[in-house]
């Protein structure tokens, strides 16, 4: 039982790696769960981490974290987890930044506006990763 479980849950990894990469992100997926992140996705204007969980069952020591990654790092952080809507699952994200649930597109958008926000598009530091 255990094995299809672990099954499950990089199933799940796997898919939102998918769907960042659908959205222009190029996605590192940390197999084994050794870091605080699942997936972590660099594009031009966004630097997300996402913790993938089936559920969200995730202890509070965790949502701190990663949102301290995010204060050393900027690697806005969030939760991912499944959500049944209808027959089928949906993908929907803890902003651990705002304290929210919301969709993955949402989760996107609050990244770059915070990305944004913070200057850090316009700094020679992360010009490394453009190329």
């Amino acid at each position: 039982m255990a094995n299809r479980s672990k099954r499950k849950g990089s199933d799940f990894e796997r898919k939102v790696r998918n769907l960042l990469q659908r959205k222009g992100f190029y996605c590192v997926r940390s197999a084994g769960s050794f870091g605080i992140f699942d997936v972590i996705g660099i594009s031009k204007f966004a630097i997300v981490g996402l913790q993938c969980r089936l559920n969200f069952r995730i202890s509070h020591e965790e949502i701190c974290d990663i949102v301290n990654a995010f204060h050393r790092f900027g690697i806005y952080p969030g939760v991912a987890y499944r959500q049944k809507v209808g027959r089928k699952y949906e993908v929907m994200v803890y902003d651990a930044c705002r304290h929210m649930h919301t969709t993955l597109d949402d989760f996107i958008m609050n990244a770059v506006k915070n990305f944004i926000r913070r200057g850090d598009y316009a700094s020679d530091k992360y010009d490394w990763l453009l190329y």
